[in-house]
Order: structure tokens, then sequence, then C-alpha cells
């Protein structure tokens, strides 16, 4: 989920994910007022960009994709009690932006402001509105049995709310998928042991706007990867083995070399996700360091495929300095980005408070969201052997994983969880929460060591829509 910020914040002129316009203009007026769903405007997520030459089109058009989704679902298996329920933690998620936070006292520490509010995403969400409001204002740790609370400022309240948005729909998308395959698996009816599969890897295109963000940063170096891996199946090693068997070849393809753009991005310790990372780690406001450290960098490096932005490609100053901006010569093309903001929309670890409140819902779902650990690419850890179990998917729909779906170290979790609620064992919560990642930016270095390490275990065919399909 590389573009995940996308729920709390868009790009400009740009939307939020379809399925919140496919509720607003596709759900009956009873089934909105049960969801407290008014219109677009009314929600902050969703008010930030209204295309309105494109709304009264769009209405119609919703109202029967939102129909095709629900029948979509109810062809993998999902009754229309679950589909509902779906729905409901959509809506919990718009509403949860709509949560706004006041100082009452001369500490600039923050309270939520609409307790009514408050109650809806509590309900929704199914858990105490008083814990929930705590675990958004306040930081809860055990020092050798005492308790030590810290309240947040507004603006760390704030980030914490958009936070267990996004975290939110990220684990609710990974739940669907792991649902999904495990109905699609079961489907099979020959009882063979041999699997076969098919392998689509399908990304986001190059992107370039009028601002790029963290979000295009992001994009664009998974396809400059994706395209390094492309160049040398489809162009090296082709034209190595022609060498080799010593047919002519009248043009020698040189793809060119983009090495230098991604030392950037992944070499460590010094490149730019090693330092998004670290400065991740800091604490608050430390923008202006970071940036500082990528211009020292860049200052210092003798490439030209990555420069200041107050500079040319020739090193030379440009006449206006554009703040926290760097350039970099990708092989689809030159994209300047914005750094501000990086570091905040790179932190991916809820508060331990927020996660426990979460693991206390009632909403069967929700609470799998949060039982669930997380793998090293930041989805949730799907059931154990989920491709060969029968009945797997009323395990992910229940509370208590079945025994056939959990693994020893699935179980050994939620032994020790039960102790969260006696006083002085958070210290367990968070060495359990510790072991995965945090960052966006370490999901995605996870990702694409992956991603090298497998595809050149199979054959693949690279296909002109720039598709990669494996034979097994």
């Amino acid at each position: 989920m590389l573009e995940k910020s996308r729920v709390i914040m868009q790009p400009l002129n740009q939307r939020n994910f379809r399925v919140f316009y496919l509720m607003m203009d596709g759900l009956s007026a009873e089934e909105k007022y049960t969801l407290y769903l008014s219109n677009l405007s009314a929600h902050r997520y969703l008010s930030q960009t209204i295309l309105e030459e494109t709304v009264l089109t769009a209405n119609r058009q919703n109202r029967e994709k939102l129909a095709i989704l629900k029948q979509a679902l109810g062809a993998v298996g999902f009754n229309s009690l679950e589909v509902e329920n779906l729905f409901v933690i959509l809506s919990a998620i718009l509403h949860l932006g709509d949560i706004r936070f006041t100082a009452l006292t001369d500490a600039e520490t923050a309270f939520v402001s609409d307790l009514q509010l408050l109650e809806q995403v509590a309900g929704m969400l199914q858990v105490s509105p008083d814990e929930l409001a705590s675990a958004l204002t306040t930081d809860v740790q055990y020092f050798k049995g005492d308790m030590i609370v810290r309240r947040h400022t507004i603006e760390i309240a704030e980030f914490y709310r958009d936070l267990l948005a996004k975290s939110l729909y990220g684990r609710l998308f990974s739940f669907l998928v792991n649902t999904i395959n495990c109905y699609l698996q079961n489907q099979d009816e020959t009882g063979s042991d041999q699997v076969f599969e098919i392998g689509v890897l399908d990304i986001f295109g190059f992107e370039e706007f009028q601002k790029n963000t963290f979000e295009q940063l992001c994009v664009n170096m998974t396809n400059e990867k994706i395209h390094q891996y492309i160049n040398e199946v489809l162009f090296l090693q082709e034209q190595a083995e022609c060498v080799q068997e010593g047919v002519a070849m009248e043009t020698v393809y040189s793809p060119g070399n983009h090495t230098a753009a991604l030392d950037f991005f992944f070499q460590k310790p010094s490149g730019f996700l090693s330092m998004l990372d670290e400065e991740s780690q800091s604490g608050w406001s430390v923008e202006q360091s970071f940036s500082k450290r990528v211009q020292s960098f860049l200052d210092t490096s003798d490439t030209n495929a990555v420069y200041s932005s107050t500079k040319d490609g020739n090193g030379n100053l440009a006449p206006k300095d554009q703040g926290s901006t760097f350039t970099v010569m990708h092989y689809a093309g030159k994209v300047t980005y914005e750094i501000a903001g990086a570091i905040e929309k790179n932190k991916d670890c809820l508060s331990q408070n927020l996660v426990f409140v979460m693991k206390t819902s009632e909403n069967v779902v929700i609470n799998q969201l949060f039982q669930s650990k997380l793998t090293q690419t930041g989805s949730l850890v799907p059931p154990y052997h989920f491709l060969k179990i029968k009945g797997c998917k009323a395990a992910l729909l229940s509370k208590k994983p079945s025994v056939a779906c959990a693994t020893g170290e699935a179980k050994k979790y939620l032994e020790l969880s039960k102790l969260l609620k006696k006083k002085g064992t958070s210290s367990f919560l968070q060495r359990l929460e510790r072991g995965g990642p945090t960052t966006v930016a370490t999901q995605l270095r996870v990702s694409e060591h992956l991603l090298g390490r497998n595809l050149p275990k199979k054959t693949p065919k690279i296909l002109k829509a720039g598709l990669v399909s494996t034979d097994c």
C-alpha cells in the first residue's frame, strides 16, 4: 500500500480511494443514515478535492458500481452481513477523520472537541469511547510497576488519529486479500497437493505531477527498481546469451545505467531511505534536520543523477531557492520531489494504547485486524496454511482463530496478549509489536528485496504493458 496516506490527504486534483465515493453515491438513504453519512463536503477526508465537474456524472455510475462491488464480494464468499460490516468499518474511517481536538488548558494538551462524534466512532468500531479518547490524546507507559501518563499536544493527537485511519484501511485491505485467497483455494475440489500459481506484478505507473511528494517518490523508485530488473532480463541477459552462442547482433541495445539513482535511495547507511528512517525515530519537529542531511548528502555527491533543486543538472546554482526539494533523473524522465512531510508519512507504527484499544473491539473483523501480526512488508500474516485448510474464512471472521489456522507462534501471541489487561505487562505487547516494520521505507525495502530474490527463481514473461508473469 504505497499510497495509504491517500486516505487522509490527496494530491492536488486527485481524489481518495474510489470505494468511499461508491458508498456516498451508491448506498441507500437508510443505509447512509445508519452509518451517519451525509455528503462529500461533510467529511474531511473526502472534502479536500471535490471535482465539481465530475460529481453529477459520477453519481449514477457509482450506484451501479457499488451494486457490482456487492455482487463481487458475494461471489467470493461474503454474505450480506459481512459486506455490511465492511461498510461500517469504512464509514468509521471517514468519521474518525472528522474528530477534532482542542486545548482546554495553557499546557496545549489535546482533548476531543465533539464527544457525540467520538461516541459515534467508538460505537462503529465497537470500543469504549473513553478508552478511544484516552488512546488518541495520551501515551500510557509502565515503568517498574508505575504508570506514566503523558498527554499529547493537538498536533500529535491529530497525527495518531490519521495514523489509525490509515492503519484501519491498510489492514482491512490485507484482510480482504487473505480472505479472498482463502476462498478461492477452497474451490479446488481435486484434492491435489500440487499448487500451480500465476503471479502478476501490477504496480502504479510512473508518476509526475505539479507537486511530487513522498508517495510519488515511493512509486517511482519502485518503478526504477523494476525497470532495472527488466533491463537485465530482457536485454542484458539475452545479449549475453547471443554472444555466448555466437549469434551476430546488428544493433546492441544499451538500456542506460541508472544505478546512481537507485544507490541514492537504497544504499546503507547514507541513502535517502536510511536517513529517513533514522529521522523518523527521532521524535517530532525534525523536518529541518532531515532536509539538511539530504542537502549535505547531495552537496557531496559526485553524480548528476540526483541533485538539489537549488542547482541545475550541471551543478550551477539555480536562480531561486526552492526549499526542501531535489531532482532525480529517472529512466522515464526528470522529476522534482518535495520532501516536506516525508517523516510524518513514513511513520507507520501506532501507539501501544491505540493497538490495545483496537484489540478490545467487539467487532470480530476489527478485533482480528489488530490481533493478527504483520509481515515485514506491512500486510497481515495470513492464517497458517490458509491455502490448504477448508473453512478458513470462518476462522478469519471469528474472534478467536481456529487451531487449524494458527501457528504455534500465533498461539503464543494470543496467550501473551491476554496478559495485557494486567497492570505492568505492557512490555509484552511492546516486544511482540517491535518485531514488525515501523516505517513505510522499511516495508518498501523489504518488499523490493523479496521481489528481487523471488523473481529470478521463476521464468518471467515480461509483457509490453509492464506486467510480469511467472511460470512455476
